[in-house]
């Protein structure tokens, strides 16, 4: 009988370590990002690229794979309404698996090409 109110209570702490692992809680794939910043408007970004080249912005979206294929696990598109721009990761943060169009912040540096801008991110969070 001792051992099975042993059993029962390890199930009983097992299934509550599950449930508080389950939490609705924002995520990020760097530190956390702060509340309280700037964010810029993709439109006012891709209106006037040079005001905001190799400077830290913040910009807020929604997600879409470039590709299906697992080779590009490291850019993806973010659009905020018809704009739209690539991002790339930057160093080690991971990109996580996001739905197509679910809310995100991407905090990173704007950098351009000959063909049109886009983001080194460097911390992304699911709004």
């Amino acid at each position: 009988m001792k051992k099975l109110k042993t059993v029962n209570l390890l199930l009983v702490l097992l299934f509550a370590i599950v449930l508080t692992g389950c939490s609705d809680q924002k995520t990020s794939t760097n530190a956390s990002i702060n509340e309280n910043v700037n964010l810029t408007k993709l439109a006012h970004i891709l209106k006037n690229p040079s005001d905001f080249v190799d400077k830290n912005i913040v910009v807020e979206g929604n997600f879409f794979p470039v590709c299906a294929d697992s080779c590009c696990d490291d850019e993806f598109v973010l659009r905020d309404g018809m704009n739209q721009i690539k991002i790339i990761k930057k160093g080690d943060i991971k990109i996580p698996k996001f739905k197509n169009a679910q809310p995100i912040r991407v905090t990173g540096i704007l950098k351009t090409t000959v063909q049109s801008p886009f983001i080194q991110a460097t911390a992304i969070e699911v709004r």
